[in-house]
């Protein structure tokens, strides 16, 4: 069985993939999500989301004996390009934004879910490319000595 984290991420990324047009999102940006890309996004794979699990802080949890407390970090980039590159990635932060709020619990996964906070870059050398970052965390619960 995979770790709570990893489950956790893996919903997150299932819930990414929903952002779709026909589902009553702005964009269809759930089209081309990515877990941990490290290598440069083609022009063929934009608009994308890319999301990254990183820091990970744990506590005792001082009222059940035997278990920890978890936050979690994450991020979500979503970047496109093109002329109409401002608004698809604000509608993008909006998507992601409308999408971690459908259940904020994850099915029971983590306990709670922090208010995002978001931000956009935009570059122009040959051609536009904006990225929106929205950050937020998760806090969860595991037995001692698991994540």
């Amino acid at each position: 069985m995979s770790s709570k984290r990893q489950q956790i991420v893996d919903a997150i990324e299932t819930r990414m993939k929903t952002i779709l047009t026909t589902g009553g999102y702005a964009t269809n940006a759930g089209q081309r999500v990515y877990v941990w890309r490290t290598t440069p996004l083609a022009d063929t794979e934009l608009p994308a989301l890319c999301l990254y699990d990183t820091t990970g802080e744990v506590n005792e949890d001082g009222g059940i004996i035997g278990k920890f407390s978890h936050r979690l970090d994450l991020s979500i980039e979503a970047i496109a390009s093109g002329s109409t590159t401002r608004s698809v990635v604000r509608n993008m932060i909006a998507d992601v934004f409308k999408a971690l709020g459908t259940d904020e619990y994850f099915g029971g996964l983590v306990e709670t879910t922090s208010s995002p906070s978001h931000d956009i870059n935009l570059e122009q050398a040959d051609k536009l490319i904006g990225a929106g970052i929205v950050k937020f965390s998760v806090t969860y619960r595991t037995n001692q000595w698991e994540i």
